[in-house]
């Protein structure tokens, strides 16, 4: 196999991308633009170049290997990093300042985000800022991904401290909630030992924290 850095090419990202999202030769090559037989041509010879096949030709269409699951991640943040430089140039060229993309939950988003990203205008006011609201999870993998440059939200994996830095934002207030004529219901939680044990109870159960923080990709 020789160097990929010099033989793998944008179009070669884009195919493997088509080929997971439409799922048959014959519609990911519509979606390229290009024939079957021309694009049935370069993923045979990606995969000769990868000795490694990355899809499996089933009855109903193309399923991904193993190796083919992850080329697919790769292709995916790749072509993701190069729509936003595109996006980018083009801002700048007319005069702009870039843009920022914010991925924030929703309880987040009306009042924490909202402020600062106002402030921010008044000192950046040429800068285009994109806000998308998704859960934690899912901004934490946009994040990754690099479809978002901040994400504003709870911390959910161990994993992610390893590749992020977070910033603790607020505590949120945390709260027992027990059903109609449950031993506890309306009674106070005396001892503070009490409600310490329900509240790693509910972590271990969500894996949430009550830590509300934002990240960024290092």
């Amino acid at each position: 196999m020789r160097d990929l850095a010099s033989y793998l090419k944008f179009r070669h990202l884009a195919l493997i991308q088509a080929l997971a999202e439409h799922g048959t030769m014959h519609a990911a090559a519509r979606a390229l633009n290009m024939t079957q037989s021309t694009m049935s041509k370069m993923l045979a010879d990606l995969e000769a170049e990868l000795d490694a096949p990355l899809f499996r030709r089933e009855p109903r269409g193309m399923a991904p290997t193993e190796l083919g699951d992850y080329a697919i991640g790769f292709a995916g943040t790749m072509l993701g990093h190069l729509g936003r430089f595109s996006e980018e140039f083009r801002d700048r060229r007319l005069g702009g300042a870039g843009t920022l993309v914010i991925g924030a939950i929703m309880g987040a988003a009306p009042d924490l985000v909202a402020r600062a990203v106002a402030d921010m205008k008044q000192l950046y006011p040429l800068l285009t800022v994109r806000m998308m609201g998704e859960t934690s999870d899912q901004i934490l993998e946009m994040l990754e991904t690099g479809d978002v440059d901040i994400a504003v939200g709870r911390f959910s994996q161990t994993r992610y401290r390893a590749i992020f830095d977070f910033e603790p934002l607020a505590l949120e207030p945390l709260a027992l909630v027990a059903r109609r004529g449950h031993g506890l219901s309306g009674r106070p939680v005396a001892a503070a030992g009490q409600a310490a044990a329900a509240a790693a109870a509910l972590r271990r159960k969500t894996g949430r924290s009550g830590v509300l923080s934002s990240g960024w990709k290092r």
